[in-house]
């Protein structure tokens, strides 16, 4: 049983395209994690950007977490605050209370186009709602 050179070269090549690549993917994501690390960080000097400022283009896919902007400046204007936005355990609140209403509604026979005008739900969620009601 002879052994080819022709096995020892396809595997060479195939050993240096693998490292090429690791190569590549390390750069790669070496760059990446530089980018979201000095995003992540601000200078103490640097004051940080008010909601309603525009950034500039190269920052706005920069940063790992979601900014919220207000789209009505009048609150502002009138001198007036801006309501604070319900926490998660309030909108959850909320939630239950708008599904033990459509659920006492479908209960008393309301059609589901009716209950979609009265009440700010999907028609996935009363699909869902009957779905529970009949198992």
């Amino acid at each position: 049983m002879e052994f080819s050179s022709d096995v020892l070269v396809d595997f060479g090549l195939n050993l240096a395209g693998y490292i090429i690549v690791a190569i590549l993917l390390f750069v790669l994501t070496g760059r990446r994690r530089k980018q979201v690390k000095a995003g992540a960080v601000q200078p103490a000097s640097t004051p940080p950007q008010a909601p309603s400022q525009a950034r500039p283009a190269s920052a706005v896919g920069a940063s790992a977490e979601p900014e919220f902007i207000a789209l009505s400046g009048s609150s502002r204007q009138l001198g007036k605050e801006a309501p604070a936005a319900p926490t998660l355990p309030d909108r959850q609140k909320n939630r239950r209370a708008i599904y033990d209403e459509a659920r006492r509604l479908l209960a008393a026979g309301k059609p589901h186009g009716e209950l979609l005008r009265q009440l700010p739900v999907t028609e996935s969620e009363l699909d869902m709602l009957t779905a529970a009601g009949k198992a």
